[in-house]
């Protein structure tokens, strides 16, 4: 099995959070540098087709409701929901449109949108897509059940799939490992949101796929040609491999996480590296591996027609910069996210800055989720009649970013707001006015 990168954080898993400090300040305090380890990725070379499989710091309990269950049918009304608890939330119930399946009478049978393969049933029942993503509601159902399965920051079991896709308007296929959404129903039910960026799939990359090895990133992209995504399409979507974390990750030697944790406290980083290196199973840093994951291999595929819902998307034109080029080009509003489109002269200009968008009231708009570019910014409940943005340095952001999320910043913020420390720190800033 080909290996792929995984951020290694299963030694931080026994880590105690206090439950006085709330998911707004942990979410916060890892934000920044998710940014930046995602502008960072463009300063190395990459190898065509390679998936990075990122985990997440999370807390491990197993969702199990029975009784949401009873009460809400799940086809047809996964989106209804979980869409107020969701990365980027919003009525997504009125807006979407039921995948009708042929066979109606019964979802024992495989049919259009459900498809069954080692002993687990995936059904897609809802979709809508705009101007930045296609968001598909799904459910999954284990004829022996879910192990259990970790849980994020957000409430959401850390599962995800790879996929194998295919759009009629592009010549290239799309193998990707996605994130979803969601929640366990009971121990043999899941029902989640699995959202695709359309900056993910408008990219013909048929001359770039005839390279092999590795390949420089300004290289790569001048080999990818980019492609206007029609108003109505068709995906046909084949889900490879559905992989979940475990909810207590072993590490395969004869000492816990925990006492490797405390061993690292007497080790300097060398040290400890090189005893991870030594002692953990060498098949350890595989993705999927039985240390630290679960996994269902099949065949589910689909066949998704897509139809584009620009009528809700608003653009901004800015096209401003500093005096060094970086600035912000346009921005554009849908009902559930604003894309920051920055300018800048090169990828090492692109690797070095962050962008900081705060709502009309100056609080920060979350950014990220759910596998989302670092550019993409979930509305979710705000007021973004006015936003306000920023392009800072990614290191010198590191250093000023816990200044909104400090235990005192209500005091703080009567000297000083965040936004005016931005407005100090930035190397642009700019607002932008939204009419609907």
């Amino acid at each position: 099995m080909k290996k792929e990168n995984q951020y290694d954080i299963h030694k931080y898993y026994e880590i105690k959070i206090p439950d006085e400090l709330s998911k707004a300040v942990k979410t916060g305090l890892e934000q920044g540098e998710e940014v930046c380890r995602k502008r960072n990725r463009k300063k190395n070379v990459i190898k065509w087709g390679s998936v990075a499989a990122a985990g997440a710091i999370v807390c491990s309990i197993v969702i199990s409701n029975p009784v949401l269950a009873a009460k809400v049918p799940i086809i047809g009304h996964v989106f209804e929901m979980l869409q107020g608890s969701y990365s980027f939330k919003g009525d997504y119930s009125t807006l979407a449109t039921p995948l009708q399946e042929e066979n109606t009478e019964t979802n024992e049978e495989d049919s259009v949108y459900t498809k069954e393969a080692g002993g687990v049933k995936v059904s897609f029942s809802e979709i809508y897509c705009n101007d930045q993503a296609i968001y598909l509601a799904l459910s999954m159902k284990s004829k022996e059940g879910f192990p259990d399965t970790l849980i994020d920051l957000e409430g959401n079991p850390v599962i995800q799939v790879r996929t194998r896709e295919k759009y009629s308007f592009n010549p290239s296929e799309v193998i990707a490992l996605r994130y979803l959404e969601g929640k366990m129903i009971d121990e043999n039910t899941y029902a989640g949101i699995l959202r695709i960026s359309l900056d993910d799939i408008n990219k013909d990359s048929t001359e770039l796929d005839k390279y092999s090895g590795e390949i420089d990133v300004e290289t790569a992209e001048n080999l990818i040609k980019k492609l206007d995504i029609p108003e109505s399409f068709t995906m046909d979507f084949s889900i490879t491999q559905i992989v979940g974390e475990k909810a207590v990750a072993e590490t395969g030697c004869d000492l816990t996480w925990e006492e490797l944790g405390e061993m690292s406290e007497t080790m300097s980083d060398e040290e400890y590296f090189k005893y991870l290196d030594e002692h953990l199973p060498a098949d350890y840093y595989d993705f999927p591996n039985q240390y630290s994951n679960y996994w269902f291999d099949g065949n589910w595929s689909y066949e998704i027609p897509i139809c584009v819902d620009n009528s809700k998307t608003q653009i901004v034109e800015i096209n401003g910069t500093n005096e060094n080029g970086i600035g912000i080009a346009s921005v554009e509003k849908t009902p559930f996210e604003i894309k920051v489109n920055e300018k800048y002269d090169s990828n090492e200009d692109l690797a070095s800055i962050i962008t900081v968008a705060l709502d009309a009231n100056g609080e920060p708009l979350p950014n990220g989720g759910n596998g989302a570019s670092a550019n993409v910014y979930a509305i979710q409940d705000r007021d973004i009649s006015t936003v306000y943005l920023f392009i800072c340095d990614c290191e010198e952001y590191m250093d000023f970013k816990g200044y909104y999320w400090s235990d005192d910043y209500e005091e703080k913020k009567k000297e000083k707001t965040f936004k005016q420390l931005l407005e100090e720190k930035a190397l642009y800033h700019t607002e932008v006015q939204f009419t609907r």
